[in-house]
């Protein structure tokens, strides 16, 4: 029969391989859906912004990801990845160009609504827009 020295060791390495596996799938998820997808922010608390407001498109996630601005807003998505973003509304509404790191594309918002929308380059990259 092992001491219980022996089994104390046992049951701490195998609680440590527990907590090593979980922080290390958590990680891996995290950089899988960075490099592979991208991250929903369009369920966020809303964030209000004036007659000019700007979106970044950084650690594959719009920030902020759910705005709301007034009629006429002019709306700036600019690219801080190193990865390619746009930004195009569900609806087909309106859309961005391909934006390199650095790059920046602004859009005027005449209509009401709310806009869900998504980087085509990265489907699972969302946000929503609503303009009153």
């Amino acid at each position: 029969m092992p001491s219980k020295r022996i089994l104390l060791i046992a049951v701490v390495a195998i609680a440590a391989t527990v907590v090593v596996t979980a922080i290390g799938a958590g990680a891996h998820d995290r950089m899988m859906q960075r490099h592979h997808g991208g991250v929903s922010t369009a369920g966020e608390p809303p964030v209000t912004g004036g007659a000019a407001a700007t979106v970044t498109m950084r650690d594959h996630r719009f920030s902020p990801g759910n705005l709301i601005v007034p009629r006429g807003a002019v709306v700036t998505w600019t690219n801080e990845d190193r990865a390619q973003h746009d930004a195009s509304a569900e609806d087909d509404a309106w859309e961005t160009k391909r934006l390199r790191k650095g790059e920046s594309e602004p859009l005027t918002f005449d209509e009401p609504g709310i806009y869900d929308y998504v980087c085509t380059l990265h489907p699972s990259m969302k946000a929503r827009l609503t303009v009153q």
